[in-house]
């Protein structure tokens, strides 16, 4: 097993090691990439998953397609533009994403990227089954 000396101690150095590098990048790597469709995901869900899904309040004018995807520009312009180990950071590129973001006074809020104990659960999910390849459970 990984991390243990001959004599059958813990060999911490070494399990260190793995987790720097190579591993963090992977991972980061995984959860950065899962967290982009996860807010992806919510343009065709139509709301937000943060404990439980909400959904969007409905427009007032009726039309046949589904809110903010016209031309898909919008959810396309979610990129991720940092990620380290400790965070991922995805932005909304489109000059106009904030007025849905944040809602105005004729706008209902429309959150696209937020905080979500879903996603949170995933990322660990995510985070423990990489450390159990290297632990080999």
């Amino acid at each position: 097993m990984i991390g243990l000396t001959q004599n059958g101690d813990f060999d911490f150095d070494k399990i260190l090691s793995q987790l720097s590098g190579e591993f963090k990048r992977e991972v980061t790597t995984k959860v950065a990439q899962h967290s982009l469709l996860f807010f992806k995901v919510q343009f065709q869900k139509q709301g937000t998953d943060k404990d439980g899904f909400v959904k969007w309040k409905e427009r007032k004018l009726k039309v046949n397609r589904k809110m903010l995807v016209e031309t898909g520009y919008l959810r396309d312009s979610m990129k991720i533009t940092s990620q380290r180990f400790e965070r991922v950071k995805i932005a909304i590129t489109a000059p106009y994403a904030e007025y849905h973001q944040n809602g105005t006074d004729t706008l209902p809020q429309r959150e696209m990227v937020y905080e979500s104990n879903k996603l949170n659960k995933q990322v660990e999910s995510i985070i423990k089954k990489e450390l159990d390849k290297i632990f080999k459970r």
